[in-house]
């Protein structure tokens, strides 16, 4: 077991992965660059709050495995891991987890959640269901064999996440939400589009939203503005306004929903080339993505059960089908958020993938 110190230890962990995965043709490679963006306590925000101890296990010069112990000071007694990669070895699953629990009780934690990467804005959760499909944006992705390793290292299941499938043939929202959002329309809800050229005044407007929105549901982190400014940037060269969409009611802002083209369908191309012939790859491919991922949906407490909610989702049904998506995932719901869960299975949405978080105490 070897704590990561230096440049040539940092490339052997960010390169797990990579080896791993390498004959797996549903893993979607991220860039390296971002990967070391990630863990660079220059350039993450994460560091201004938190700190991450990095671990890989070796049996010989061969790396086996990695894991990351993660604190976060806004969690004061919990602590967290991700960046989790190991072969079908317990054993060597073992001593990471060990090495992260040994990490996370000298800075006073009693227990572990995750895995998250670096916290549940980002990746989150074991993929338990749904491994026949490539991970959509900024989701996660792992062999089957993982839930068994991270039972077998005595973590037990925290929560479940959903992901669902809207396919533009055959799911059709309901009659009643249309007519629920045209109602909404009458009363005086308006929604519209981001506007791209008022870039930095949008962006606050959204994060404010979806703060007050969400700041209430099981494992959110609240964005700071330079976490949300640093989300933007990455995704901006692949946003287009009529899948980023402000509701407001009197010419104020009520809620937001979110959705990107799915990326990782452009970046599977690139293989995690370097930039240059990467990423002319990704351009080519980025001409033919035909699947979306909704990333969220947000409304402010007091505009609840008005018919924002509606009026959002049909909206982004309209534009999905007008950009001639096939598809889109929507991801994640929390497995006990059962009025949404249910309102998706109306809407002729189909479950598709399952992720899970763990938990373990460290006392």
């Amino acid at each position: 077991m070897s704590p990561v110190t230096g440049p040539i230890a940092l490339s052997a962990f960010i390169e797990v992965p990579y080896r791993l995965y390498r004959d797996d043709a549903c893993w979607v490679p991220p860039r390296r660059g971002d990967c070391r963006r990630l863990l660079d306590r220059r350039r993450n925000r994460f560091f201004e709050y938190g700190d991450v101890g990095l671990f890989v296990a070796r049996r010989g010069r061969t790396v086996l495995g990695r894991i990351a112990a993660i604190h976060n000071r806004r969690h004061p007694c919990e602590g967290f891991f991700g960046q989790f990669e190991c072969v079908d070895d317990l054993a060597a699953a073992r001593a990471l987890f060990r090495a992260a629990g040994e990490w996370l009780g000298e800075r006073g934690l009693s227990s572990m959640l995750g895995p998250v990467n670096l916290t549940t804005n980002d990746e989150c959760g074991t993929l338990m269901e749904g491994f026949h499909l490539p991970p959509a944006l900024l989701t996660a992705y792992n062999p089957p064999y993982h839930q068994a390793l991270l039972r077998g290292c005595g973590l037990t299941k925290a929560k479940d996440l959903y992901s669902w499938e809207w396919m533009a043939e055959g799911s059709r929202f309901p009659a009643s939400v249309g007519r629920i959002a045209a109602r909404a329309e009458r009363g005086g809800v308006t929604v519209r589009h981001v506007d791209l050229s008022d870039f930095r005044a949008e962006l606050e407007r959204v994060r404010t939203l979806v703060n007050l929105s969400l700041g209430a549901n099981w494992g959110f982190q609240p964005f700071s503005d330079r976490e949300f400014d640093e989300l933007a940037l990455r995704l901006r060269p692949w946003l287009r306004p009529e899948f980023l969409l402000i509701a407001e009611v009197g010419g104020r802002p009520a809620g937001t929903a979110l959705g990107v083209p799915d990326v990782n369908r452009a970046l599977a191309a690139a293989r995690g080339a370097l930039p240059g012939t990467g990423l002319l790859r990704i351009l080519r491919a980025a001409r033919r993505i035909d699947h979306g991922r909704f990333l969220l949906m947000g409304v402010l407490p007091e505009h609840r059960l008005r018919g924002v909610e509606a009026l959002l989702l049909a909206r982004l049904e309209a534009a999905a089908r007008q950009a001639g998506l096939r598809s889109v995932e929507i991801s994640w719901t929390l497995e006990d958020n059962h009025h949404l869960n249910r309102a998706f299975e109306r809407f002729g949405c189909r479950r598709t993938k399952v992720h899970r978080l763990w938990h373990r105490d460290l006392c």
